[in-house]
């Protein structure tokens, strides 16, 4: 098992919107957090997102549920959880290019 912090777990039963968990919602969050951590307190997270605000909220929501990203006072940070699935893409380096033909 996985532990990422010694933190006391808080629960809650709202926060959701009424909106069930979207997995296509986690990476375009953590995408738009890492440009600008104030995403969710920015008055056009709506049209970055593009969603509604009550979504937005909802996003927010989940993205802490499964602790992806934590949102505090300074804005929204990545969480080792969300750093670990959303990791940007390694493109390995390119292979040499083919020695000159022997005339």
């Amino acid at each position: 098992m996985l532990l990422l912090s010694r933190a006391i777990a808080m629960y809650g039963f709202s926060g959701h919107q009424t909106f069930p968990f979207r997995y296509a919602w986690l990476p375009k969050a953590v995408q738009h957090v890492r440009r600008d951590p104030g995403l969710f307190k920015a008055p056009d997270a709506l049209a970055r997102l593009g969603v509604g605000q009550n979504m937005v909220a909802s996003i927010r929501h989940w993205g802490n549920a499964l602790d992806v990203f934590s949102t505090g006072v300074n804005g929204t940070s990545l969480r080792p959880l969300g750093e670990l699935l959303f990791a940007e893409p390694v493109t390995p380096p390119s292979p040499p290019p083919p020695p000159p033909p022997r005339i």
